[in-house]
């Protein structure tokens, strides 16, 4: 969650659901976030330095936090990306070695 989230990030800032529906529409709906967990997310990047956020006044109802990435969260999602290519790699190998084992000799 936390690659996507960075990512939705670097397109705009946000507000957490606005977040959580960019996510979902970037990865067409194979990641749908939980709200909760989105926003412990936000609060550990925020608190790391990965993210800030800002008050901001709603047009109605209570104020709510816009986020944005820091130049230290770009690097980070670098990091991510380089962490889920290896990952990708790795799962490739799986399924070859999978497929080799399952066909007939």
């Amino acid at each position: 969650m936390e690659p996507a989230l960075l990512a939705a990030l670097v397109r705009s800032e946000g507000h957490g659901y606005d977040l959580a529906h960019a996510v979902e529409e970037m990865t067409d709906g194979e990641v749908v976030p939980d709200i909760g967990g989105l926003y412990r997310i936000l609060r550990r990047l925020e608190s790391d330095g990965f993210v800030v956020s800002r008050w901001e006044e709603g047009d109605s109802g209570p104020q709510r936090r816009s986020y944005s990435i820091t130049e230290d969260g770009r690097l980070l999602l670098e990091h991510w990306i380089g962490h889920l290519e290896e990952r990708r790699h790795a799962l490739d190998v799986l399924i070859d070695v999978a497929r080799s084992a399952s066909s007939p000799a």
